[in-house]
């Protein structure tokens, strides 16, 4: 493991919003200099599967108001709609209120990538950040920490590993397969 004057390097399995918000939460709060690699797979990294439907009628559950990443920035999700031409007219009481697309949202944890992650100087201590599109399939104890052992037979050395690879799909019911083609 890294002493805390050196730098600890942190893998993050799944790139949903999970993941995403583990890597910006370690940006802005680390006191110490961080390497991050975020390993995602199948979908764009942000959006996962509740935020990577492409279809505006599938809605949030959440009024907008409630729906910032950041607890500490209550305003942060309303003021970047702010920021999209549909969103800049609507009243403030009412933008609040709105219940916004799944996808919008998606749009929203792409640009905290763009922002924290793959921008210089927006933590508090030097943090270096990369993106691995590809799939985690297991990992190792080291004496050093883990090895994070990739699909394509890659290993990656690190001090610790964050799970975030979100919901596992459900479990089909007993007996589902008989009754498949029965009318």
């Amino acid at each position: 493991m890294s002493s805390p004057s050196q730098e600890s390097h942190v893998a993050i399995i799944g790139g949903g919003f999970s993941g995403i918000l583990t890597a910006v939460n370690l940006v802005r709060l680390s006191r110490q200099p961080l390497r991050i690699t975020l390993i995602n797979h199948a979908r764009p990294a942000g959006r996962g599967i509740a935020y990577g439907t492409r279809r505006p009628e599938h809605l949030l559950n959440v009024a907008a108001r409630n729906m910032s990443a950041f607890p500490d920035w209550p305003d942060h999700f309303v003021r970047w709609l702010r920021t999209r031409s549909e969103y800049d007219s609507v009243p403030d009481h009412e933008l609040r209120e709105k219940f916004i697309p799944r996808m919008t949202y998606g749009d929203y944890l792409r640009g905290l990538i763009h922002h924290f992650l793959q921008s210089d100087g927006v933590g508090q201590a030097p943090v270096t950040f990369d993106l691995i599109e590809g799939e985690a399939c297991d990992l190792e104890p080291t004496e050093s920490g883990l090895t994070v052992r990739l699909s394509d037979g890659r290993g990656l050395s690190v001090d610790r590993v964050v799970l975030a690879t979100g919901n596992e799909p459900p479990m089909g019911l007993p007996g589902a397969e008989a009754l498949s083609d029965h009318p």
